[in-house]
């Protein structure tokens, strides 16, 4: 036909219908398109012509007395047991939404343009949304995303052997190993609220951490050890309140560790000096206390040469009962304990003048010092080890010899309190000489035990008091003395 075709009643045609012309062809009824068994397929073919946007096209209306919005405007699909339908077209009172979607049933007026049957739904804003799973099936299957605000950054998701990416043309910021369950990331990783999220829980920890730098304002909390082989700052975000480190006794049970304002804070620079632990240098005016025993033996301060060591050089400790040096058997105290070189244990007070003194309980509940190395004194060629008033230099298990000062009568003592008082020079040749006061601020030698010529020399008189004999011979032979009125001369020898 060259015209118009204007059918009332069902057109059924076994072969082909070409209708050409710039009218229009209205069909009141439905129109079957049935081929012949022989060529296999069935439908209906529009080739356009002209320069319009679209040369050929179905157009589907509603009814002039129907609301557009009230009925879906699409095509149905029946499958070939016509028990289910698949619709694309606009939504059932929404025709602001075109959608895909699939019902049971063979009628047109089922409800397979409603949403709730809708597979793929996409808005007039141009938002699509999908009621289940969307599969991109390829060897290398990549999900792009144009940035249209600019940029220049068009985020991909691909997935590339066991790989799976989120990348631009530029940078992978993050890369999943689909077989190990591994994460790569190219940048940071942030929460989106400070103070509010955690990396793991109680229950489900990170087995290790690996960090070149740490710096948190957080709690953390530690399950095994916490080894620092660098510089360990610890900072409290507020300044103001306690650190607690805690650990574990033998027991199991918690024990915590309180350090008090580890660091401040003066424009961003942490500084030295206060009451806190420098742990990276400085001057620390607080306390450290090392709280708790293990087998009788306090937490030990130890000082290692070299590499860390598990048998330190220096040890401080203290210990109750047993003494791991065996030198003290069972008893309590402190130690300080040197392990390492032939000069020994070096205390060393480098401030002029200064001393270094040794105190102890006085007896009496009240503290006393016992000596003191006086540095004051000192003048360059003597040194002076002070012991005070009354203090008693003793030698022996049951102070057998003792040496003091006595302030109550300014008087020195050196007093034996066991067998024999034994003073001896071992010198070839050498004396034993006893010096005193000259009578004129001097001093002078009084007695002299020579060791060469093997004599007693008296260098001044000799005062023997009254009745006082001197004695000569093996058995007193010669006595000479006098008593008090007459001298005598008593020779009884042979």
């Amino acid at each position: 036909s060259s015209g118009e075709l204007e059918l009332t009643n069902d057109l059924k045609v076994g072969g082909e219908i070409d209708i050409n012309g710039t009218g229009t062809s209205t069909f009141a009824g439905p129109v079957s398109i049935t081929p012949p068994s022989s060529t296999g397929w069935q439908g209906l073919t529009i080739t356009g012509s002209g320069t319009s946007h679209t040369q050929g096209a179905i157009v589907l209306k509603s009814s002039t007395s129907d609301t557009p919005e009230a009925r879906g405007q699409g095509i149905f699909m029946f499958n070939e047991g016509d028990d289910s339908t698949w619709y694309t077209g606009t939504q059932y009172q929404d025709a602001d939404t075109w959608m895909l979607g699939r019902v049971a049933g063979t009628s047109l007026d089922t409800s397979a343009a409603t949403s709730t049957n809708a597979a793929l739904e996409i808005s007039n804003n141009k938002n699509a949304s999908f009621k289940g799973d969307v599969t991109i099936a390829k060897s290398t299957p990549k999900l792009t995303f144009n940035n249209l605000a600019g940029g220049g950054l068009d985020p991909m998701l691909t997935a590339s052997g066991t790989n799976f990416t989120i990348s631009t043309t530029s940078i992978t910021p993050l890369s999943i190993a689909l077989d190990t369950g591994s994460a790569t990331f190219a940048g940071h990783v942030l929460p989106s609220a400070d103070s509010t999220y955690n990396l793991g829980s109680s229950s489900v920890r990170w087995a290790s951490c690996y960090f070149d730098s740490i710096s948190t304002t957080l709690t953390a909390t530690f399950s095994g050890d916490l080894r620092i082989q660098s510089d360990f700052s610890v900072l409290n975000k507020a300044q103001t309140s306690y650190i607690d480190i805690a650990t574990r006794d033998t027991s199991g049970s918690e024990v915590v560790y309180n350090l008090s304002n580890i660091g401040t804070i003066n424009g961003g620079t942490p500084t030295t000096g206060g009451p806190y632990l420098p742990l990276s240098g400085g001057t620390m005016t607080g306390n450290v206390v090392f709280d708790g025993v293990a087998n009788n033996i306090s937490k030990t301060l130890g000082f290692a040469f070299g590499d860390l060591s598990n048998t330190p050089a220096l040890l401080l400790y203290s210990y109750q009962n047993t003494d791991i040096g065996g030198g003290l058997g069972s008893s309590t105290g402190s130690m300080i304990i040197n392990n390492l070189g032939s000069t020994g244990l070096v205390i060393r007070n480098t401030v002029n003048d200064a001393d270094i003194i040794f105190q102890n309980d006085n007896g009496n509940g009240d503290i006393k010092t016992y000596f003191k190395l006086d540095g004051s004194e000192a003048d360059g060629t003597y040194t002076y080890t002070q012991w005070v008033d009354n203090g008693v230099i003793t030698f022996g298990g049951s102070n057998d010899l003792r040496i003091w000062h006595d302030s109550s009568n300014s008087n020195g003592y050196i007093r034996n309190y066991t067998s024999n008082l034994m003073i001896e020079n071992n010198q070839a040749d050498g004396d034993i000489r006893f010096n005193c006061d000259n009578g004129s601020g001097g001093t002078t030698e009084y007695l002299r035990l020579d060791g060469g010529d093997v004599n007693l020399r008296f260098s001044k008189n000799a005062k023997f008091s009254d009745s006082v004999h001197a004695v000569f011979g093996d058995s007193a032979d010669l006595k000479i003395y006098h008593d008090g009125s007459n001298s005598y001369i008593d020779d009884s020898g042979t």
